[in-house]
């Protein structure tokens, strides 16, 4: 099978018009050659399984020599309406009136998370910068202290917003790409600028936390020894019961959700990636702060595809409505677990979005080892795990308040 076009945004018939043309290349296409793009693009985007990505990187290169390019390699992609079958999907963004930057750093050895979050917010402020799309090593890097690091040198009023990149469920290597870089330990960003540009945002995860509130007693960074004195792992094992053999892999289905005491919408999503039974300690793939709150989760089919409409309809909200609209696209960055979670039934959270935003609106996304976004508009951007997370952007003429 050859390279497919998704979606296209219309050309305005009175001024420049953004464009977006989306293609995507499902697990049954060997040949890349025919990819193009109907846009002659000022940003792509893409997200693909490990073992092609190198391949496709390539001929992106061919195909958008004068774009930036911005990818990871994933656990699964989305594009429009569909999220089965899809080994790499890309979207060629082509702007009416707004900027794009680019930055970049190795992270790993003396180059921690906070260091890296501000080596790229030093590359990318600017007093016209609307907003940051990261991508980051989804098994090298801290998520929350990344983002964190980011928003300290932007400042919290410009948006955050990306993922982890994944390796499926291997959690082994996962690779970021930025222009002709196509590499594992890197961290990559973008930086949108200008008035006309503007981003609604939403993280949703549609879990229900279950079970005593307990506090967190004892930690380091990601590790989890102790909630309310008691061995992590010895918690875990009671709660699951006979699904404490098939640890870590079943503690997708239990969740944590922490929050900072008597902090108004500080509640976030952790999720296990491993544990260890000589010190009965859980590894999780956000910072877990000693003195957080800390309480079980467990989620039904209906509870996720309920977030992920909620998630598109509190992001749409925030776009605007009066002006004249250039053009539209969403991003849609959701956790791996879901996916194993959801199983047979993962298309129908991509559909129940769809059903929010509009079929006509182009919309590409991945599943990912975490999600990057503010919990609330002007807030923090958080590392999210087990969410559906959507930026929505949109560029409008005669300028305006991004």
């Amino acid at each position: 099978m050859e390279w497919g076009l998704l979606g296209e945004t219309p050309n305005s018939q009175c001024g420049e018009q953004m464009k977006v043309s989306i293609v995507s290349w499902d697990e049954m296409a060997d040949d890349t050659s025919q990819l193009n793009f109907n846009v002659n693009p000022d940003l792509v985007i893409y997200f693909g399984d490990g073992h092609i990505l190198e391949k496709a990187h390539k001929q992106l290169q061919s195909a958008a020599p004068h774009a930036i390019l911005l990818g990871c390699s994933s656990a699964g992609q989305i594009a429009n309406h569909v999220s089965d079958g899809l080994n790499f999907v890309a979207a060629a963004i082509k702007f009416a009136s707004t900027k794009v930057k680019s930055a970049s750093c190795q992270i790993g050895g003396d180059m921690s998370s906070t260091q890296a979050g501000r080596k790229i917010g030093q590359q990318l402020q600017a007093d016209d910068l609307a907003c940051v799309i990261l991508l980051s090593d989804g098994t090298q890097t801290n998520g929350a202290d990344l983002a964190k690091s980011i928003s300290d040198i932007v400042g919290t009023n410009i948006s955050v917003v990306g993922a982890l990149a994944a390796d499926g469920d291997r959690f082994d290597e996962t690779l970021v790409g930025l222009n002709a870089n196509l590499s594992s330990g890197q961290v990559a960003a973008v930086g949108l600028y200008g008035t006309d540009i503007h981003i609604g945002h939403s993280s949703q995860g549609g879990w229900r936390p279950f079970g005593p509130r307990r506090i967190v007693t004892k930690s380091d960074g990601n590790i989890l020894y102790e909630l309310d004195g008691e061995p992590a792992l010895d918690l875990y094992e009671r709660y699951l019961g006979d699904e404490a053999d098939e640890l870590p892999a079943s503690g997708l289905l239990f969740p944590l959700q922490i929050s900072e005491p008597n902090v108004e919408n500080s509640e976030t999503t952790r999720t296990i990636l491993n544990i260890n039974r000589k010190d009965k300690s859980l590894i999780f793939a956000g910072t877990m702060p000693e003195g957080a709150i800390a309480q079980l989760m467990k989620a039904s089919h209906e509870g996720l595809i309920e977030g992920a409409a909620q998630a598109a309809a509190q992001a749409a909200e925030q776009l605007p409505k009066e002006q004249k609209i250039l053009g539209e696209f969403a991003f849609l960055l959701t956790c791996v677990d879901r996916r194993l979670v959801m199983k047979q039934r993962t298309e129908e959270e991509v559909e129940a979005v769809g059903e929010e935003l509009g079929l006509d609106m182009p919309r590409i996304g991945f599943y990912s080892y975490g999600e990057i976004c503010p919990k609330i508009v002007g807030g923090m951007p958080r590392l999210q795990n087990q969410t559906m997370t959507i930026s929505l952007f949109s560029e409008t003429a005669g300028g305006g308040n991004a």
